[in-house]
């Protein structure tokens, strides 16, 4: 068995803001960077997953130290090596990503012996470093937030953890706002099981696998795949979860997996027939299924525009509320007393959209609207930036904006076009600012 010889770089600052824009708002980092930062990243729980993959032989964290003195007792705990990067320029910028991508580099040439690299950041500047050091046959392992990570950084690892996945619910600062088990969205990794056996199928020609291989090959279609994220504490306790899929005997020395046929308990060869409510991954068009990677549903854009300004009514008489149900339901009452009916799935889609946009406002045991939220046209803008945001930072840089597309997930038509093109035009000129 080949002994994992592991290098650790954390950029470290871009996961603590990361944490921070989820907790306070996405602008708080930026007002209070020169400020004692609070103590939110588990580093412990971090380096007891890093330490499980082999032998740490390099870890070193990167940031401007100054203000991050309420980590230090788990920094020296785990011996990590602190690199001091002081900001440059009127933005702050430390030059994080330049210094990692060059260590990285550097250590990979100069010592041999090196096998894994383990990068803890969510930003996409590491895509190039990525590329070479898996050209140098390497394995890179990336961990980042999944709210705040770029979508071809995860594709450019050999496997991703996010940080949901690592860190349990009850010890996270964020445990208030983890998605519940109702929100996972189990039928993307039933699609991939799927897809990784009849993968594995045409290759063999058997039409059985080993649990270990189909592990390997859902890892290899998708880096980000980790049964934690779906709240399973293993991957045979998500293998038990999809027997309507596949079915599962003991081998010899492993579990045997197979495809059933639909409404058949007998083991298929052929991928059966995807007939979840909203059709297969590969079926969307490319911008959708960007969101759906990134664990966003979109509502009907009539009910989302009902909803604004009820949402915004809402918190003015409550103020707060104790949990995401009891927003939900109460949502649900004020929009039906409009004669709008929607679903509790279709709450939850509306609580996520909010959520992913920095709109609610985190404290011990209840949940309000962010300050910078004053009226229906402030929470509207805020729900399409981030729609605009999360597309346009996962595609190509060559490739052209489909302002018609836009303009139907946004309004349900193609007659916004004007109001797609300056919402683009203002998230680009924020973006180079």
């Amino acid at each position: 068995m080949v002994r994992n010889n592991i290098a650790v770089y954390w950029d470290f600052e871009n996961v603590h803001i990361s944490l921070c824009s989820l907790l306070n708002g996405e602008n708080w980092y930026r007002k209070n960077m020169f400020t004692k930062q609070p103590d939110l990243i588990k580093i412990e729980k971090i380096m007891e997953f890093i330490s499980g993959l082999g032998s740490v032989n390099i870890n070193r964290a990167y940031a401007n130290w100054s203000f991050f003195y309420a980590y230090s007792a788990a920094l020296h705990n785990y011996s990590i090596d602190l690199i001091q990067l002081f900001p440059r320029g009127p933005h702050g910028k430390n030059g994080a990503d330049i210094r990692i991508a060059v260590d990285i580099l550097e250590d990979c040439l100069r010592h041999f012996h090196l096998n894994t690299i383990v990068l803890i950041s969510g930003d996409s500047d590491y895509i190039s470093i990525a590329q070479k050091v898996r050209r140098m046959g390497k394995k890179i392992i990336g961990i980042g937030v999944e709210e705040t990570t770029n979508q071809f950084w995860i594709r450019s690892c050999n496997e991703f953890k996010f940080y949901s996945s690592i860190v349990p619910i009850e010890e996270s600062a964020l445990s208030p706002i983890v998605p519940s088990e109702d929100e996972l969205d189990l039928d993307e990794a039933k699609a991939l099981l799927k897809k990784a056996l009849l993968e594995l199928f045409l290759k063999t020609g058997k039409n059985h696998m080993l649990r270990p291989a189909v592990k390997q090959a859902m890892t290899r279609l998708d880096p980000s795949f980790d049964e934690a994220h779906y709240g399973f504490s293993s991957f045979t306790e998500f293998l038990t979860q999809c027997n309507d899929i596949i079915e599962l005997r003991k081998g010899p020395k492993d579990l045997i997996i197979a495809l059933k046929e639909p409404g058949s308990e007998e083991p298929a060869t052929s991928i059966p027939i995807d007939d979840r409510e909203e059709g297969p991954i590969s079926d969307l068009h490319p911008y959708d299924r960007i969101l759906r990677k990134q664990q966003i549903r979109l509502v009907n854009p009539e009910i989302l525009a009902h909803s604004f300004p009820a949402i915004v009514e809402l918190f003015k008489e409550e103020t707060t509320f104790s949990s995401y149900s009891d927003f939900i339901s109460r949502l649900r009452e004020k929009l039906a007393g409009s004669d709008i009916q929607i679903s509790h799935p279709e709450g939850l889609r509306i609580k996520n959209l909010l959520y992913k946009a920095y709109c609610f406002r985190i404290n011990p045991n209840q949940i309000s609207l962010s300050e910078t939220i004053k009226t229906e046209t402030d929470l509207r803008s805020r729900i399409y930036r981030m729609i605009i945001k999360r597309i346009l930072d996962n595609v190509g840089l060559d490739q052209e904006v489909d302002v018609l597309y836009f303009s139907r997930i946004l309004f349900g038509n193609e007659e916004h076009q004007q109001e797609v093109h300056e919402l683009i035009r203002s998230y680009r000129a924020k973006r180079v600012t």
